[in-house]
């Protein structure tokens, strides 16, 4: 994998730093993204595996233009983009009834959840077609795969990862290009239990861009740190 070009959403929250650890550590070049601008966490991580390795992008997943933007820049600086990490979601689990939902608080979770997963893959899609090789994680939660009340939004637009990941596995099946979804469930758990259930997720997402993961594709895997 060294060498490889990983581009990862939402970096610096646990769940991408675990992500991030795991393929700076096989060579990859990484990408960070995220609000959290911690300056003293990403010169932790360029220190320990070179700023040559590792560059930081502080503007945030907008809409079409600024993803272009985005994408440009990286293209520029490392020649391709191999690996989409999408470790994003909105955070706004907002709560009501169907008749009271506001319309255009569902459009906002809406774009969040998944508009903007897909302009991002609509995006890197003809660069990954044409080097034919691409991998592409999407992480949910467990509302992909459940529902409950009053999350209407939330759930609608969890489930349709499911079919985007479905239909971005079969136009890249020719392209060498794989997509994936993992859905971790929220945990309850002590600490040392947390920081496990985060590190297996880290360890499973390194599994599926691998070569060996090459025939695994659209695929949502439920991830539980329950035994």
């Amino acid at each position: 994998m060294k060498g490889l070009t990983t581009f990862i959403l939402s970096s610096l929250n646990d769940f991408g730093l675990n992500i991030v650890h795991k393929f700076a550590k096989q060579g990859c070049n990484i990408i960070l993204n995220g609000k959290q601008n911690d300056e003293n966490i990403i010169q932790t991580i360029q220190n320990t595996y070179g700023k040559n390795q590792i560059m930081y992008l502080s503007e945030q997943i907008q809409n079409e233009i600024n993803i272009y933007k985005l994408v440009e820049q990286i293209l520029n600086s490392f020649q391709h983009i191999d690996i989409l990490i999408i470790n994003h979601e909105c955070r706004q689990h907002y709560r009501a009834s169907i008749e009271e939902f506001p319309i255009e608080k569902w459009k906002e979770i809406i774009d969040c959840n998944l508009t903007r997963n897909f302009t991002l893959v609509k995006t890197l899609w003809p660069h990954m077609k044409r080097q034919h090789f691409g991998r592409i994680i999407h992480i949910a939660n467990e509302h992909s795969q459940i529902a409950s009340e009053y999350q209407s939004a939330c759930i609608t637009s969890h489930h349709a990862l499911l079919g985007l990941n479905k239909a971005l596995s079969i136009e890249g099946a020719s392209y060498g290009i794989t997509s994936n979804i993992i859905c971790p469930s929220y945990t309850q758990a002590n600490f040392s239990e947390q920081y496990n259930h985060i590190k297996t997720i880290a360890d499973l997402v390194l599994f599926l861009c691998t070569d060996q993961a090459r025939t695994i594709t659209g695929q949502s895997i439920p991830w539980s740190n329950s035994i």
